[in-house]
């Protein structure tokens, strides 16, 4: 996670955990959705 962040996304967040669950937490902004969304859609799907 801290690659594709890192790599990929380019902004600053945080990768948490809660209940099993990995999330990335982003700074709030009025255009970030508009930033990172094409970006993970771009992405390959896992596995």
């Amino acid at each position: 996670m801290a690659r594709l962040r890192r790599e990929l996304i380019r902004i600053p967040a945080r990768i948490t955990r809660r209940a099993g669950e990995i999330q990335l937490r982003l700074p709030p902004g009025p255009q970030l959705l508009a930033t990172v969304l094409p970006t993970l859609q771009g992405l390959p799907a896992p596995g």
